[in-house]
């Protein structure tokens, strides 16, 4: 590697003159990162060398499982800098003025119950209250600019305030996504005098014209950042920006940022998803893995972090959609999971038709789910209830029922009526295509034909006729020797219609009821 590179957000570094580089940019508010592949531990300490060689001092020094987080300061600037062996990454994050190097807490002198509250919101996105132990609160989004889930946030503050004064500790916006922060305006138009906010943490993107992908996908967020930061400058607090490695500290809470925007720009996808903060909490011997909208198939968070995943609570990533992994919900394997989604979404339209979710349900570690239809307490730590887990699968299956069967079968249907070979398909769910496959059959079976398939789009009514080649696909799969397109159809022959749905659909056709449906 023989790229140079001196200064970085404002920030002398020595040059880097191995691995690969794979991207430099400015995060905005005077940050900048630098990722580098390819990277072995010996050129990682070499580099280190290098930094304190150009006068930068060691201020802070920890590992999390087995990366390497460490902060070099020069006067009030910071070189965060991490190594993840398994991934064979390094990182260095230039800030100027860094705030996270005078971080303090200021806990009360009072002791309770921890709780983690899901608010139930209107539509879909993301809002918890946490209940420190000294009875201030920690808020993790809060949802769309929507009055009544303003006020439900604040109803739950009163509710489990332990005095008058509510405080708090720490507001946490994991990315700028419009379900997820933009509640916090509305939230301060109309409690502002109620409350005392200590602290925001958030590392929302640069968005200006020199910015990446990122400008696309931040096009309809601008307006509404805008006003969150002036409303913040308004009260005067610290803003931490969270990079990957940091340690957040609330009495005997403790918050390790395992993931933000620093780690997340070599995607390809225009989603400001991979960009969320998530953090693993500690409290009372349990842990809560908190992944915002983070999508692992896009980053490399599961083979940076592997076994230290595991968590005994899980906030299901991207409300269950396009989020997780089966491979990343191995590592982790939670006893209790809270999906930010209403029930409707979670059972009936979306999540148990996403495989890594309905995984995720269905994993016997997993005691209880609960999605967002209804507000949720639970204490920690949090003895989960194993009885409760077929009530998981009851869930499911009654979703399923909600949208249809996934076999149909049509009888007293004849070769010589057209009409007998057009039906309609419904799919009510908006989880993707249903791939369908018919299967005809005769007395003879050597007129038998299988897997005439059907795409079946999302959301909506499929008219289709399974003689014509523009409707369905009569050569599929590659290699099938009883397909519609080498058999043909028998003259005057009485058939059996046999569908087959990858999910749960509706099919009908005028004047002919099922024979059967499951």
């Amino acid at each position: 590697m023989t790229e140079k590179v001196y200064k970085i957000s404002g920030i002398k570094i020595p040059e880097i003159n191995f691995g690969k580089i794979e991207y430099i940019e400015d995060e905005g508010d005077n940050v900048a990162v630098v990722s580098i592949t390819d990277v072995c531990e010996n050129d990682y300490c070499d580099y280190i060398s290098s930094i304190k060689k150009e006068g930068f001092l060691l201020n802070n020094s920890n590992k999390i499982w087995q990366n390497t987080f460490e902060i070099y300061t020069s006067n009030e600037d910071a070189l965060y800098t991490c190594f993840y062996p398994q991934s064979c990454e390094m990182r260095i994050v230039c800030e100027k003025n860094s705030a996270y190097l005078t971080y303090s807490d200021s806990p009360k002198d009072k002791e309770c119950e921890i709780l983690v509250t899901q608010i139930a919101l209107e539509t879909f996105g993301m809002s918890y209250v946490i209940r420190l132990t000294d009875g201030r609160f920690i808020i993790i989004d809060g949802g769309r600019e929507l009055e009544p889930d303003a006020d439900k946030i604040m109803r739950c503050l009163k509710k489990q305030s332990i005095d008058e004064n509510i405080v708090i500790a720490a507001w946490i916006m994991t990315h700028a996504h419009e379900d997820h922060y933009p509640c916090f305006m509305i939230f301060m138009e109309k409690y502002r005098e109620l409350v005392e906010i200590q602290k925001f943490i958030y590392n929302f993107p640069k968005y200006d014209e020199n910015a990446t992908w990122f400008v696309k996908a931040l096009e309809k967020e601008i307006p509404l950042m805008k006003r969150m930061f002036k409303e913040i400058e308004t009260l005067g607090v610290p803003v931490y920006k969270a990079h990957t490695g940091q340690i957040y500290k609330f009495k005997d809470v403790t918050f390790e940022v395992l993931s933000s925007t620093d780690d997340t720009f070599m995607t390809d996808k225009s989603t400001l998803n991979s960009t969320s903060i998530v953090t693993k909490m500690y409290a009372k011997g349990q842990t809560i893995l908190w992944t915002a909208d983070l999508e692992f198939d896009y980053t490399r968070f599961v083979e940076r972090w592997r076994e230290h995943l595991k968590s005994d609570l899980l906030q299901v990533p991207h409300h269950g959609f396009v989020g997780g992994t089966e491979e990343g919900y191995e590592y982790i394997r939670p006893s209790v999971c809270l999906a930010p989604i209403g029930r409707e979404y979670c059972y009936e339209l979306i999540d148990i038709f996403m495989k890594p979710t309905l995984y995720l349900m269905r994993m016997e570690c997993v005691d209880e789910f609960y999605e967002g239809g209804e507000e949720v307490t639970v204490p920690v730590p949090y003895v989960s209830s194993p009885y409760k887990h077929k009530f998981i699968e009851e869930k499911i299956k009654e979703g399923h029922d909600t949208n249809g069967a996934k076999t149909w079968i049509f009888g007293n249907l004849n070769t010589s009526n057209p009409d007998d070979f057009k039906f309609t398909a419904v799919n009510t769910s908006i989880s993707g295509t249903a791939e369908v496959y018919v299967h005809l059959k005769f007395e003879d079976p050597s007129y038998n034909i299988r897997s005439i398939k059907i795409n079946v789009p999302t959301g909506r009514i499929t008219k289709f006729d399974l003689t014509n080649s523009d409707d369905v696909e009569h050569d599929v799969p590659y290699y099938n020797p009883v397909s519609f397109a080498k058999m043909g159809l028998p003259e005057n022959k009485e058939f059996v219609a046999q569908f087959k749905s990858s999910a749960p659909i509706v099919i009908y056709k005028k004047d002919n009821q099922p024979i059967y449906y499951k």
